[in-house]
């Protein structure tokens, strides 16, 4: 996890060529988790996208300071991009989801209600969303995903 300032929650989003989803789906994150009164953050793990991806995490990240970009300079790869976030996140609860907006964020609340009903869960999975309480140990986390081989260069925007 990162030496920043911990929060509740972070979801976790890799994302490649989403230019189009990734403004929206954070205002829908916002908007979904906002009302639990969790301290949270947006971590979009960009996968060295070409296609303007980033300018609209920019924008995004400018309307709502939970955003967080992690770059990757080349495309690694989804599990590359998840393990980064992985390592990157700073919430007591990974919630890991896909940026191009096929999954609700709506269901958050129901992940986090979940994981409240049962405090010894390590991972929860409902109706595909999985949620990842952060006191797994976090090289038991990256054992979650296939990494994928290593990759030279990321850059960060915080």
């Amino acid at each position: 996890m990162s030496s920043a300032a911990p929060v509740d929650l972070s979801i976790v989003l890799p994302c490649f060529n989403e230019a189009g989803c990734v403004e929206a789906l954070a205002d829908e994150i916002v908007a979904s988790v906002e009302p639990l009164g969790l301290g949270y953050e947006i971590l979009y793990v960009d996968d060295g996208s070409t296609d303007g991806t980033v300018a609209a995490l920019q924008r995004a990240r400018s309307k709502h300071p939970e955003v967080r970009i992690v770059r990757h300079a080349i495309n690694c790869g989804q599990s590359a991009a998840m393990a980064t976030g992985f390592e990157r996140a700073r919430g007591a609860v990974l919630v890991v989801m896909d940026s191009d907006r096929q999954s609700d964020p709506a269901d958050i609340p129901r992940l986090i209600e979940a994981l409240r009903r049962d405090t010894q869960a390590r991972v929860v999975d409902l109706d595909g969303w999985t949620a990842l309480p952060a006191f797994v140990p976090p090289n038991e986390r990256r054992g979650l995903v296939l990494i994928d081989p290593p990759f030279e260069q990321k850059d960060e925007f915080e």
